[in-house]
């Protein structure tokens, strides 16, 4: 063999070479799919509440108590809150309110647009502590639930969780636990429970509380826990009433509409 030949077979094997290392490598920056669930599955929840002047002794309200528990399971081509994105009315609705108007209208525009696949309440606590439970389905295409309820008295202060997936490793999760931590919804400006309204001009973006800057309270722990756990069917499909009260009255609407 000459020594042009030697020369291309070298240049031949580094060229091969490269192009291996270069398709290791495009390989490891690959994301991984992550395994979906099949079917649908149903679920309960119970947000304990342990917010009390036991729990949260400095300037305790007289009566604590929380709105109704709204929520929606969806996918994820929807975001109704997050930590460290504004809200929509509809959370801000709930946040000052604890109106669930505004967001099960939101809710119902994603179900319409497929985005999301159920729309659920539980109880409002009248007195913290107390709990409050609901019943709701998701499945392989909506496999996330978020969750909303509001802190009163308060400015703008929530809790929730937001888009949690039941889905975890291709099946569906029996039990599951989540904190249960304060947000500031950032629409109000308001630093204490029975501050004066300060609207916002602009929202801010969702921060915990405890971590946030927006409170005048040294300390803001986590007010109970969420806990969900899978069953074999929904036993109350109406929940507290309110979102089929709602979703009710939405219909005629659109019904009266088109007449």
């Amino acid at each position: 063999m000459n020594k042009n030949n030697n020369v291309r077979g070298k240049h031949a094997v580094l060229a091969i070479s490269v192009s291996l290392l270069i398709a290791g490598c495009a390989s490891n920056d690959r994301q991984v799919e992550p395994l979906g669930c099949e079917g649908l599955a149903n679920y309960k929840v119970v947000f304990s509440s342990t917010w009390s002047n036991a729990t949260h002794p400095q300037d305790a309200p007289n009566t604590p108590h929380m709105s109704h528990l709204f929520g929606v399971s969806h996918n994820q081509d929807i975001s109704f809150w997050k930590l460290g994105e504004s809200v929509k009315d509809g959370i801000k609705s709930i946040a000052e309110k604890g109106s669930g108007f505004e967001f099960i209208k939101e809710a119902e525009w994603a179900i319409r647009i497929d985005k999301a696949k159920d729309i659920f309440d539980g109880n409002d606590i009248k007195s913290s502590p107390g709990s409050s439970e609901a019943e709701f389905k998701v499945t392989e295409d909506f496999p996330l639930v978020t969750l909303t309820n509001m802190l009163a008295p308060s400015p703008d202060w929530i809790t929730g969780v937001s888009s949690l997936s039941l889905c975890e490793n291709g099946r569906w999760i029996d039990f599951k636990t989540i904190p249960a931590e304060v947000y500031d919804a950032g629409t109000d400006g308001g630093r204490t429970y029975t501050a004066k309204d300060q609207p916002l001009a602009e929202r801010q973006p969702v921060a915990l509380l405890n971590e946030s800057g927006r409170t005048d309270y040294a300390s803001f722990p986590a007010i109970g826990e969420y806990v969900f756990t899978k069953i074999e069917s929904i036993t109350n499909p109406d929940g507290a009433g309110y979102v089929k009260h709602i979703r009710d009255a939405l219909k005629k609407e659109r019904l009266d509409r088109e007449d």
